[in-house]
């Protein structure tokens, strides 16, 4: 379902410079119905607020996008044919006490349409989120870099922020 989500979000993206472009979906399983719009993604250094689903906001900027990004030593390297790019993010709590693991809510949407997950490779000159793991409370800030593998031959298009599996996701642009 996240690659069908990217795979049109970066569509509506490409749409976007030529036209404006939104995405409308509703569902009532239960005779509700909800309205989805997705934007363009935003510019990197770009904050966005996003929440959980569960009632916990955050902010997410994300600092820095690099590929191809260095490992921080010989066993983080990546199989010949691919890259290790880099995605720093800034997570700051808004309300509620907000719980992630950065290797999970952290995506690169590659040309391909695939969503590439982080993986637990340090990079070089970049402090990693501890076991990928952290909590805010509101006001609280943490920063960390997580690395994705991704081909070579593949361009990345978006970087993705997912809150949470009923929450919001903020995208950007490499």
């Amino acid at each position: 379902m996240r690659t069908l989500l990217a795979s049109i979000a970066t569509l509506c993206a490409l749409a976007a410079t030529v036209s404006g472009c939104a995405i409308t979906s509703s569902s009532s399983p239960t005779g509700s119905s909800t309205t989805v719009t997705t934007t363009p993604p935003s510019a990197v250094g770009t904050t966005l607020t996003l929440n959980d689903g569960t009632g916990d906001t955050i902010t997410v900027t994300l600092l820095r996008f690099q590929d191809p990004a260095t490992p921080a030593r010989p066993k983080d390297a990546p199989p010949a044919g691919d890259n290790l790019a880099e995605v720093l993010i800034k997570v700051t709590g808004v309300t509620g006490t907000y719980q992630d693991q950065a290797t999970t809510a952290v995506a690169v949407v590659g040309s391909d349409g695939q969503a590439y997950s982080a993986g637990s490779q340090s990079l070089a000159g970049c402090v990693s989120f501890k076991s990928g793991e952290f909590t805010v409370k509101a006001g609280q800030s943490v920063t960390g870099c997580v690395a994705v593998e991704i081909k070579k031959s593949i361009k990345p298009v978006q970087i993705e922020y997912d809150a949470g599996y009923v929450g919001t996701t903020g995208t950007w642009s490499p």
